[in-house]
């Protein structure tokens, strides 16, 4: 059997905004809506992640996306995928996305 190869490219991401984490939560975990917002909120009050309930997608000129993966390096879990991304010299800004004046995107902060 002959193999063939196709090239493929994938967009940056924009910033995750709450439309998009309820339906990420939906979607991957069946969460609810009020059940996605009420673990949102305790993850944004014990400091997991930034405030859940934006509408922006755009990140800062100033968001420090190294630090944010930094933050992440060491996770059990996930941070062999950050440190990857570190070390890999290939870290970009996310795609720019709308800014609609609120709050910046949900981000986790540690």
């Amino acid at each position: 059997k002959d193999w063939t190869s196709t090239d493929r490219s994938a967009n940056r991401p924009v910033g995750l905004n709450t439309v998009q984490l309820l339906r990420a939560a939906s979607t991957g975990l069946g969460m609810s809506p009020v059940q996605c917002m009420k673990v949102a909120e305790h993850l944004y009050s014990a400091g997991y992640i930034s405030y859940p309930r934006t509408e922006t997608t755009r990140y800062s000129d100033t968001f420090d996306l190294a630090g944010a993966l930094q933050e992440q390096a060491t996770h059990p879990t996930w941070g062999k995928v950050a440190r990857y991304i570190l070390n890999s010299g290939r870290i970009r800004q996310p795609a720019n996305g709308r800014d609609v004046g609120d709050h910046p995107p949900i981000t986790p902060i540690r």
